[in-house]
């Protein structure tokens, strides 16, 4: 099954090497791949030190 699935993934990326809307639609793909990953990254930070500031309120009282 992952060889079937591999082989498609091959054929579908030699037709769309020579496709320009297709080179485009994988160059969105990567960039919005990429800013997702950098979204979450950031949320989880940021809700990470969000936390560590209430702790650290509430230790004072």
């Amino acid at each position: 099954m992952l060889s079937t699935l591999c082989a498609r993934l091959w054929l579908a990326g030699e037709q769309l090497k020579d496709d320009a809307r297709g080179i485009s639609t994988l160059e969105y793909a990567v960039l919005l791949a990429i800013i997702l990953v950098v979204t979450v990254t950031g949320i989880s930070t940021l809700a990470n030190g969000i936390n560590e500031l209430f702790n650290g309120v509430s230790a004072l009282f």
